[in-house]
Formats: structure tokens, C-alpha cells, sequence
């Protein structure tokens, strides 16, 4: 999952190339890749399953080394947050924003 200002990245030419319009909210841009899996095309309802547990407690782990009261528990590696989203395009690219992944 990428999240992407889309206006900001026009101001410092990043993903210049990009052809899409600004995401509205409840909105996706998935892979072909993705939409074929899943059956999903634009106006599909998907849902994204991210694991941010590891992430979660990267961040508790940072804040336990700064903070001067009671510690935070990690949450747990296992974590998982799901977004419901409507597609609005399917891509293959990044668009120059990031590099190509291709594994």
C-alpha cells in the first residue's frame, strides 16, 4: 500500500508522469496484477489487509526509548488492518515515483 499526495509530488516533480487524477477518499489504484487475482476491475469494492504490527511496534519501540513514563507494550508482530476501498484504476507502474518492483 502506497499512500500518495499526488498535488505535493506535481510541486516537486515527482512522478511526473503520473496520469491519474487525485484519489478521493474511499478510493484505491491497484495493480493489473491485483485486479486479476481478485477479480477486481474500477468500481470493484476490495479490501486491502495490511500487516502493520511490525510497524506498530517499531513505533512503541521509539517512543518507550523517549519516554520519561509507563511503557507501551508492543502490540503484536501479527497485527493486521483492513481498509475497504473502491478501485478507481488499475496500474502497472509506479510512475516513476518509486522503483520498479519485479519479483
Amino acid at each position: 500500500m502506497m499512500l500518495i499526495d499526488t498535488e505535493i509530488e506535481k510541486r516537486i516533480n515527482l512522478g511526473t508522469t503520473y496520469p491519474f487524477p487525485p484519489q478521493k477518499e474511499g478510493e484505491c489504484l491497484i495493480s493489473h496484477a491485483y485486479g486479476a487475482l481478485t477479480g477486481s476491475k474500477k468500481g470493484s469494492l476490495v479490501s486491502l489487509n495490511l500487516p502493520l504490527g511490525h510497524l506498530l511496534d517499531a513505533i512503541i519501540d521509539q517512543y518507550n526509548l523517549v519516554s520519561e513514563g509507563e511503557r507501551i507494550a508492543p502490540i503484536s508482530g501479527a497485527t493486521v488492518v483492513t481498509i475497504p476501498c473502491t478501485v478507481s484504476n488499475l496500474t502497472d507502474g509506479s510512475y516513476a515515483k518509486y522503483p520498479e518492483y519485479s519479483g
